[in-house]
C-alpha cells in the first residue's frame, strides 16, 4: 500500500512522464502508470529501444500505448531532445486568498484528483474534533471553513461558517442548519461575547499575523469560550513544499499550478504567540498516516478575560 501510494503521488507531482516500453510486452505496471498519467493529462514520452516490432504494421508497441504516448523515441539523445520541448505547467501566484479558492473550488475536495489535500483536511478536522469540548452550546463558528463538515461536529443551536471564497460558500447551499458568511477572515466581525466555540482549521497560515488574529477573535468569544486552531507542522510542511512562502495546488482543470501566500513559518511555537486574555488548555500533535502529508498541530485556547 505504501509503495502504491507513493507511486501515485509521484505521478501526480510530475510535470512529464517518461515510460520505458521495452520488452516482448510492456510491463503491466508501466502500462497502468501510463494510463493513469494520461487520465491526469500529463505529457507522456515513451522510450522503446527494443528492436522488436508489434504485430500491427508501423507500431513498435501496443496500439493503446502508442496512442496514449505523446511521442515514442528510440534512443537516449532523442529522449533528451524531446524533454527539452515538453511544456511545463504554468505557475500563477494568486495573492487574494478568496480568489485562489474560487479558482480551485470545483476540484479542491476531490479525493481522486487530490488525495493528499483530502487526507490533510481529514486529519486536521479529526484534530479539531479531538480538542473540542463537544457539549451543546448556543453558537459555534468555523473560520475559513471551505467545504469542511467540521461545523456539524461542533454541536450548537446556531452554526456559523466564515469563508472568503464565494465558490466554496456556494457548495454549502444545501446545509439548511448552517449560516454561511462570505467575507475575508480578517474582516469578519461578531458581537462581543456572542461565540461559545470557534475553530480555525488550516486557514491561519494565510494570515499575516497569527497573534493579531487571536487578538481580533478574543472579544467575540464569551468568557470561558474556546478557540481551536489547527495547522500543519511547520517543519514538516516546509520540507514538503517547493517554496515555504506559498501553498501550491496543481489544478488539472486549469492546467496551472496556483500559488497562494502561506505564512507557515509564523506558526512555529504558536502557543508562545497566544496573547494575554487566553489560556492554552490543550495542545496535541497528530502524526500523519499518509504519504507526503504533514502532521497537524492543534491548540485549544480558552478566553479567560
Amino acid at each position: 500500500d505504501a509503495i502504491f501510494a507513493e507511486n501515485v503521488s509521484a505521478i501526480r507531482r510530475s510535470s512529464t512522464i517518461v515510460a520505458l516500453l521495452d520488452g516482448a510486452d510492456v510491463d503491466s505496471g508501466v502500462a497502468w502508470e501510463v494510463g493513469f498519467a494520461h487520465a491526469l493529462k500529463k505529457p507522456i514520452i515513451g522510450l522503446r529501444s527494443d528492436f522488436r516490432l508489434h504485430a500491427l504494421p508501423g507500431l513498435r508497441v501496443n496500439l493503446m500505448l502508442a496512442s496514449t504516448c505523446d511521442r515514442i523515441v528510440t534512443e537516449r539523445d532523442e529522449l533528451l531532445r524531446a524533454l527539452d520541448v515538453v511544456p511545463r505547467p504554468r505557475v500563477s501566484t494568486i495573492r487574494n486568498v478568496g480568489a485562489f479558492y474560487d479558482l480551485v473550488a470545483t476540484e479542491y475536495d476531490d479525493p481522486v484528483l487530490h488525495p493528499h489535500t483530502t487526507a490533510l483536511r481529514q486529519e486536521a478536522a479529526a484534530t479539531a474534533i479531538e480538542l473540542a469540548t463537544l457539549e451543546k452550546v448556543h453558537c459555534s463558528l468555523d473560520i475559513g471553513a471551505g467545504t469542511s463538515p467540521l461545523i456539524s461536529h461542533l454541536s450548537a443551536r446556531v452554526k456559523l461558517v466564515v469563508e472568503p471564497s464565494i465558490q466554496m460558500i456556494g457548495k454549502r447551499r444545501d446545509e439548511e442548519d448552517v449560516v454561511a458568511i462570505c467575507t475575508p477572515i480578517e474582516a469578519f466581525q461578531a458581537p462581543a461575547q456572542s461565540i461559545d466555540r470557534a475553530a480555525c482549521v488550516l486557514a491561519v497560515d494565510h494570515l499575516e499575523s497569527p497573534r493579531a488574529f487571536l487578538e481580533r477573535v478574543r472579544p467575540m468569544l464569551r468568557i470561558g469560550g474556546e478557540l481551536i486552531v489547527v495547522y500543519q507542522d511547520p517543519d514538516e510542511e516546509e520540507r514538503l513544499r517547493a517554496d515555504s512562502r506559498f501553498f501550491e495546488f496543481e489544478s488539472f482543470e486549469h492546467g496551472t499550478v496556483f500559488r497562494v501566500p502561506s505564512n507557515i513559518g509564523a506558526l512555529r511555537r504558536f502557543e508562545e504567540q497566544v496573547p494575554t486574555g487566553y489560556e492554552v488548555s490543550a495542545q496535541i500533535r497528530k502524526a500523519s498516516t499518509r504519504f507526503r502529508v504533514a502532521s497537524t498541530v492543534g491548540v485549544r485556547c480558552i478566553r479567560v478575560a
